[in-house]
């Protein structure tokens, strides 16, 4: 058989993934944290894509506000990173290397 591979259906569904999970703190925590695949100029580049494939306004605006909770959450990481370095040694973790958030 052909394989049928439609990047565009592809595109949607991931995006669909990602607007579905933007509820979850933790999902979007991690966006930025992956170093290896999150850039902000990814989701301008999808929504110009979504709206080239008619994905529909719903998606657009969805995959949007994902890029904006990723955002905050750079900004958040950001500061906390500027926070460990300013801490006490005695407030960092001394096996994961981060600030403790209630030291013993």
């Amino acid at each position: 058989d052909e394989v049928k591979f439609k990047p565009g259906k592809l595109l949607q569904s991931i995006a669909g993934i990602y607007i579905n999970l933007s509820s979850e703190p933790s999902f979007v925590s991690a966006i930025p944290r992956d170093g290896r695949s999150y850039h902000p100029q990814l989701f301008h580049d999808t929504s110009a894509k979504l709206r080239k494939l008619n994905a529909g306004e719903d998606v657009i605006a969805g995959i949007q506000h994902v890029h904006v909770l990723a955002e905050g959450q750079v900004t958040q990481q950001q500061d906390e990173e500027l926070l460990a370095e300013e801490a006490p040694s005695d407030f960092i973790d001394p096996i994961l290397g981060t600030l403790m958030s209630e030291p013993v």
